[in-house]
């Protein structure tokens, strides 16, 4: 589909540069079905390079603590090539970063950002910073000559809180200049990187591209325009692309909930006991830490995920086990309760301390069946 590289050696790197990042090792093969979704553009005709290009992203929904990936892809002209954008992270982190394979050095721009090499699909370097975007926040991207010959530099504003910063410069080489071909827009979830991943456990999102604006080497602005839309072969169902006016706008994981707590009594999260995936891992109520036990998805087919499992009745107990179909794993969210087969999620005994036991009972409308839910 992208010229330059194929969306999965995108996912590659992008897995490798969060994996860094959180001091991780990236699988280097995996099967995970996650949605991702994509826009292709198109320049007027006889536009061949251009001297630099601005995208723009405003994530309209956010997945909350989920890996998620909002990339604007793009060429040079000399086989360079590579992209800019903002990541989501499970830990609610997330990070921008600037990318280019064949790009053979690198300069850090603001306070905080950081450059670095990366091997995978591909040689090169990236520029990155380590902060969190603000959802509903229009951010750009702009890619520009540095005042040194042969490098780019990479500019991203916040036009709404009217804040900029340098993220910083790669090297192309002598005379390069941004192709006007092959530009995509992508949402990546990269938690595909996990075997045990599906569409079921990701959490929704919605972004909206702009259209992509440039400057010609011939000094006249132009503005792209959408040439095809599609989704990945995976999650189809719950992914699409709409054009609306300036550009286009991303569903994805269309369905669930945004991940995050699910918060009880005392202003307790759900918790699985110990961080265990293990199927029979009991749950219960503790202090909200932002784990990934703690990491909840309410999905579009009535189970309730974290950590590729499912939130499961066996008697009065509630535990995590394998997703199963089953109608102890079928919770329906009625105002403020969880309810499994007429019964309530409860903290037993009405307490809320660290530890005490999440089970199910009949519902009564106490505080200790009652639980704010990722949105």
């Amino acid at each position: 589909m992208h010229r330059f590289r194929s969306f999965r050696s995108v996912c590659v790197t992008a897995v490798v540069a969060v994996a860094a990042c959180l001091g991780l090792a990236a699988p280097a093969q995996a099967t995970g079905q996650t949605p991702g979704t994509y826009t292709n553009y198109g320049f007027p005709s006889g536009t061949s390079t251009l001297t630099e290009a601005t995208w723009g992203t405003t994530v309209e929904a956010d997945p909350g603590r989920g890996n998620v990936f909002w990339s604007h892809q793009f060429d040079f002209d000399n086989s360079v090539g590579g992209y800019i954008g903002q990541q989501r992270w499970r830990t609610g982190t997330g990070m921008f970063l600037f990318s280019l394979w064949g790009s053979t050095a690198a300069k850090a721009g603001s306070a905080g950002t950081y450059c670095q090499t990366f091997d995978e699909s591909g040689t090169g370097y990236t520029c990155r910073y380590n902060q969190a975007f603000t959802a509903g926040h229009h951010y750009t991207y702009r890619v520009s000559p540095d005042t040194t010959a042969g490098w780019y530099k990479a500019t991203i504003s916040d036009v709404t809180a009217g804040t900029s910063f340098v993220l910083g410069s790669l090297q192309v080489g002598s005379g390069a200049r941004i192709s006007a071909g092959g530009m995509v827009d992508w949402v990546e979830y990269f938690d595909w990187n996990s075997n045990s991943a599906t569409c079921e456990d990701e959490p929704y999102s919605r972004a909206r591209f702009d259209l992509p604006k440039a400057t010609t080497t011939a000094g006249s602005t132009v503005t792209g325009s959408v040439s095809s839309t599609s989704t990945s072969s995976t999650c189809t169902q719950y992914a699409k692309v709409t054009q609306v006016s300036g550009g286009s706008v991303h569903d994805d994981a269309t369905g669930n909930s945004a991940s995050g707590d699910i918060t009880g009594i005392g202003g307790k999260c759900a918790d699985i006991t110990g961080g265990s995936s293990a199927d029979g891992t009991p749950l219960e109520l503790w202090t909200c830490t932002g784990g990934n036990n703690q990491n909840w998805v309410l999905s579009h087919d009535g189970t309730v995920r974290a950590l590729y499992k499912c939130l499961t009745v066996t008697g009065s107990s509630v535990q995590l086990s394998t997703c199963n179909g089953s109608a102890a794993q079928q919770w329906q969210h009625s105002g403020s309760t969880l309810v499994n087969q007429g019964k309530c999620l409860d903290a037993e005994g009405g307490s809320s301390a660290n530890g005490t036991k999440l089970i199910v009972y009949t519902c009564s409308g106490g505080a200790n069946q009652r639980w704010t839910t990722p949105a």
